[in-house]
């Protein structure tokens, strides 16, 4: 039975998560699959990369999120970390129409963000595609009423997306999404 620690770049207060969507993705990976899968236990823990704690440079580890394995692997290349943790709870699962709805999200957001695309008109048509997936199949997630694979990677991209729609610029956000934030 492993032990995992993943490392997470600390919020601005120097404790708390900070707000990187692919430590919320690994972290909300390990959750679900913990829940799943009794062998893998793990912990948490946050680093201020400015003043790393002696435990995480003795794993040589120098970036966020980052995986040790058993105290002796060091992970912090993101689909190394996704691989391992692969290895845990159920299998990923097969291409769906789940995942073709998905795919062009966070691409279409970080062009938006990063004024490649000035109109939001790219990033309304992904949210609509998958706003109109989720009314079609009536079910709670992207592939079922339970959880999956997919909804760890776009949940927390999705909340990202939702804080950036805060900024008057993206005042647009809740015309194109009544299924994708219901409660």
């Amino acid at each position: 039975m492993a032990r995992l620690t993943l490392w997470i770049r600390a919020g601005t207060d120097g404790l708390n998560c900070g707000g990187d969507p692919a430590a919320h993705q690994l972290f909300m990976l390990m959750l679900w699959k913990s829940e799943l899968d009794p062998k893998l236990k793990f912990d948490v823990k946050t680093v201020n990369e400015a003043r790393p704690p002696q435990e995480f440079k003795d794993a040589g580890l120098r970036r966020t999120p980052a995986l040790l394995v058993d105290d002796d692997t060091a992970l912090s290349v993101e689909d190394e970390i996704i691989e391992e943790l692969d290895r845990y709870g159920p299998p990923r699962e097969g291409t769906s129409e789940a995942d073709d709805v998905t795919s062009d999200l966070f691409r279409t957001f970080a062009f938006f963000i990063k004024d490649v695309k000035k109109e939001p008109t790219a990033l309304l048509g992904e949210l609509r595609r998958i706003d109109e997936f989720l009314r079609s199949t009536d079910t709670r997630f992207l592939r079922g009423d339970g959880l999956s694979h997919l909804d760890c990677i776009v949940l927390p991209r999705l909340h990202s997306i939702r804080i950036a729609a805060k900024v008057p610029r993206t005042s647009f956000f809740s015309r194109c999404t009544d299924w994708i934030f219901r409660k």
